[in-house]
């Protein structure tokens, strides 16, 4: 009866510390339900500077059949550029932890870094961490800071020129929520031509400040910690696609997006109220045996 109920009781708490629940899908959108560019444009409202304002409902690639969405290619005028809103994220903390991921298709992997990119954004927040953005932009070239790689930015957090996980720093003039390239580590993916995953999970270690871990195709590629403050945890509520800027005439397609939230599980209470009535089971039977001898 000992040895048993030790075993239970220990591997039920371990069990109920160890598991994860599964994430809880905020938003994801695959563009394969929209019968037209007008559908298209009602949930994703366009945003763009210059005529087209709106991205593209493409055909021509999609990295999961059968439509992506399609940011022309533009040399000296404004980009197209399109958001959609959905129900906050809620903020972070040391159980909860928020991705965001989306699929990008490099077309010019040749070119200098061009401003393709597509950001998680809180709309109601301000500078610090208010802003995730991932793809490519033009403030560094592709031999810059240890390569040509898939980059970056959260606002308020300025990059660093030697980085603390022994990557390439950053080089050049390093201000405050640039875009910064993603390759801490040796296995981060260098840039080519076609799809890509790109994905940031934001969590917090000591409830004090966020940390960053970004993904290139599921490895990791770069992990900024420490940013900002608690008071700047944020609750995100919209995602904005394509910079809104020219891009040196270099197209871009864009699907799958997702916006996740995963909390930690705590033991299910009828795990605790076993392991409770294995301690009590056992501290009875040594009682007895004590009063037999």
């Amino acid at each position: 009866m000992k040895t048993s109920t030790r075993f239970l009781c220990s591997a039920a708490l371990l069990a109920g510390m160890a598991v994860v629940s599964p994430a809880a899908s905020v938003f994801y959108d695959n563009f394969d339900g929209y019968a037209d560019q007008a559908a298209f444009e009602a949930a994703w409202t366009p945003i763009g500077t210059v005529t087209p304002l709106s991205a593209t409902l493409a055909t021509d690639q999609a990295s999961s059949p059968l439509q992506s969405v399609r940011i022309d290619g533009t040399a000296t005028t404004g980009q197209q550029r399109n958001q959609h809103s959905f129900a906050g994220t809620g903020p972070i903390d040391t159980l909860t932890t928020i991705s965001f991921s989306f699929d990008f298709y490099d077309s010019n992997p040749a070119a200098a870094p061009y401003r393709q990119f597509s950001v998680l954004q809180d709309g109601t927040g301000t500078a610090t961490g208010q802003i995730v953005g991932m793809g490519l932009n033009n403030n560094q070239l592709a031999s810059a800071s240890g390569g040509n790689f898939y980059m970056a930015r959260i606002t308020g957090y300025t990059p660093l020129a030697i980085d603390p996980d022994g990557g390439p720093g950053e080089s050049g003039t390093l201000t405050s929520g640039m875009f910064f390239k993603l390759n801490d580590f040796a296995s981060s993916p260098l840039r080519t031509v076609g799809w890509h995953n790109l994905k940031v999970v934001i969590g917090t270690d000591d409830g004090l400040s966020a940390d960053f871990a970004f993904y290139v195709d599921n490895l990791l590629a770069e992990r900024v910690n420490n940013v900002g403050t608690a008071a700047q945890f944020r609750s995100y509520d919209y995602i904005r696609l394509g910079s809104g800027f020219s891009n040196a005439g270099n197209a871009a397609w864009y699907d799958n997006f997702s916006v996740d939230v995963t909390a930690a599980a705590v033991p299910e209470p009828s795990t605790v109220g076993l392991c409770l009535f294995g301690a009590l089971a056992l501290i009875f039977s040594r009682g007895r045996q004590r009063r037999q001898a």
